[in-house]
């Protein structure tokens, strides 16, 4: 089968959606299929952000690379800021169209705080999105029961839900959980995903526990702001290999988000790992942390929920045991790459008949 993948940025290290893509990506191609991404070519910077509402160069560009792969189907991911929403209703021959939808943008749940005035001509533009998104597309994956129940109400039709998925770590990356005293975050440095919150609950964590720390790996705004001090090491952006390594190491794996989520990899791939995690009590994050049997829920912003929660995680060997092998055997059953990649493909196939 011939997929053309389309995203806002290009597939590789980054938010994600954007790992998300690399690994789909590489997982097709192990398969047999022919794969080629359109991503990263076009941004929209200074004036020329009114283009995130439509952009006809963006929808000229992926009619022509369409015209020239000429794809069985045309898989989009994020598509409405860099590519905006003309993409979803370019010409294609008869290729069918697949959506992945990795968090609630799209069904008018903003990711970030905004002024009202941004909030309104979002909403504007999020009716735009939907309409073409229902009109072209001819299939829809979720990456959480709650995100597929949200875009059938809004009119989605033949939902699918499959979670995120990460590679098998190798036996290397992994040291027994109950030996292990820190606590690992992941992601990008800001104040939605509450990383703040986060610093403050180690304080007390560390004034009970003076052994552990917290590791913070990840980039963004906030990376300025916080130095290495007592209790807090910022390991900066690494690679995949280097984040698996650290949460390899990590007692506990903490999502102390205050925005809205889609269902991250991180997740998945500290419960792979056999780590507990902390989340914060949102539906998303509450449903995959539930489902995989991985973790604590603490409610978002209370710094000394979640200080008692990483306690509890650090102090209770046979708890983070527990949870930590509870959550590695579910994730291998239904969040590895091959597995989701072959759900991926039944929905490809589908399409075809």
């Amino acid at each position: 089968m011939r997929v053309l993948m389309v995203n806002d940025l290009a597939p590789g290290p980054g938010s994600g959606v954007e790992v998300h893509l690399a690994r789909l990506i590489d997982g097709l191609e192990a398969a047999g299929d022919a794969v080629e991404a359109f991503g990263g070519e076009i941004r929209h910077s200074g004036a020329r952000k009114a283009l995130d509402v439509w952009d006809p160069l963006a929808r000229r560009e992926l009619a022509r690379r369409a015209a020239r792969f000429r794809p069985d189907v045309v898989h989009y991911h994020h598509v409405v800021r860099e590519l905006s929403a003309s993409v979803l209703g370019a010409p294609v021959g008869r290729a069918a169209r697949v959506i992945t939808v990795h968090d609630n943008r799209l069904v008018g749940v903003p990711d970030s705080p905004r002024s009202a005035v941004i909030d309104r001509a979002r909403l504007w533009k999020n009716q735009l999105d939907l309409a073409m998104a229902r009109r072209h597309v001819d299939a829809t994956i979720a990456v959480s029961p709650d995100l597929a129940a949200k875009l059938q109400s809004a009119g989605f039709r033949r939902v699918e839900v499959i979670p995120p998925f990460a590679p098998r770590p190798a036996v290397d990356d992994v040291v027994p959980v109950e030996s292990c005293t820190d606590v690992v975050y992941a992601g990008r440095l800001t104040r939605e995903k509450g990383v703040e919150v986060l610093v403050s609950a180690m304080a007390e964590v560390t004034r009970q526990l003076p052994s552990s720390q917290l590791v913070l790996v990840g980039d963004g705004p906030l990376r300025g702001e916080l130095t290495d001090s007592a209790g807090v090491r910022v390991a900066g952006p690494m690679d995949e290999e280097g984040v698996r390594r650290e949460m390899g190491r990590a007692r506990v794996v903490a999502v102390p988000s205050l925005a809205s989520e889609g269902a991250p990899n991180v997740i998945v791939e500290a419960a792979l790992l056999g780590r507990p995690v902390v989340a914060t009590d949102q539906p998303t994050l509450r449903e995959l942390v539930n489902s995989l049997g991985c973790g604590i829920i603490v409610p978002r912003g209370v710094a000394a929920s979640l200080a008692h929660a990483l306690l509890r995680l650090l102090s209770e060997d046979g708890l983070a045991r527990r949870l930590g092998a509870t959550a590695r055997q579910h994730a291998e059953a239904r969040h590895v790459t091959d597995v989701a990649v072959s759900r991926v493909r039944d929905v490809y196939a589908d399409l075809q008949r």
